[in-house]
């Protein structure tokens, strides 16, 4: 979908809108930085969730990379984002801040990284129940617990959503994506529109909601 759409709009972030090309760049260069930077053995890889192309580029890039994104909120007490990131484990964070305060783990600085000559999205091959990303529960009844979600679930979405023809989603639709990347619908604001060429509009973090 990616490639077969690159001259449309793919992401409409902050008043700037940003091309399928553009979106490609930015998933090949942060893709590289993971190949580089994290051994084939770590699955699971921190995600801070800012609006912004990186971070949308950081997820394809991990999935395209056999890896699972656990993303955390950068509105969010650092306290708690840290419970979330030491339970699984992971030594990795990937954060496109100017500053990152995650000085515990390896920082990937998506958004200082050098473009890259070439755009990679040949997916490694990997099996369906890897998984493709945790999402944690609220915790406000306690500690924070994690949902792990597989490409082999994502793929069961993705087939009954096209079932049922839901969306029926065209190039030239634009879509909302209202939800913080930490809710589970999200992942069906983004990945839908991508997958049918839609353009992705988000709201800014400092806008109120439902006046944007």
């Amino acid at each position: 979908s990616i490639e077969q759409h690159s001259a449309k709009n793919a992401l409409f972030i902050n008043n700037y809108l940003y091309s399928y090309n553009d979106f490609a760049f930015a998933i090949s260069k942060i893709r590289l930085a993971i190949a580089q930077t994290i051994n084939h053995s770590d699955k699971l890889i921190g995600l801070v969730t800012n609006d912004d192309i990186e971070t949308y580029a950081s997820i394809i890039a991990l999935w395209l990379e056999g890896k699972a994104y656990v993303p955390v909120n950068p509105s969010v007490p650092l306290e708690r984002n840290n419970i979330v990131l030491k339970s699984t484990e992971t030594k990795f964070v990937i954060d496109s801040s100017p500053k990152s305060d995650y000085n515990d783990y390896t920082v990937i600085a998506s958004k200082n990284l050098d473009q890259v000559l070439q755009i990679n999205l040949n997916p490694k091959k990997f099996s369906g129940d890897q998984l493709a990303y945790i999402l944690f529960t609220s915790g406000t009844t306690g500690v924070p617990k994690g949902v792990p979600i597989t490409f082999d679930n994502l793929e069961g979405l993705v087939t009954a959503v096209d079932a049922e023809k839901e969306f029926n989603l065209t190039p030239e639709d634009k879509c909302l994506q209202m939800f913080e990347l930490t809710f589970d619908f999200s992942v069906v604001t983004y990945l839908f529109p991508f997958l049918a060429g839609s353009c992705v509009y988000t709201i800014p973090k400092d806008a109120i909601k439902y006046f944007y």
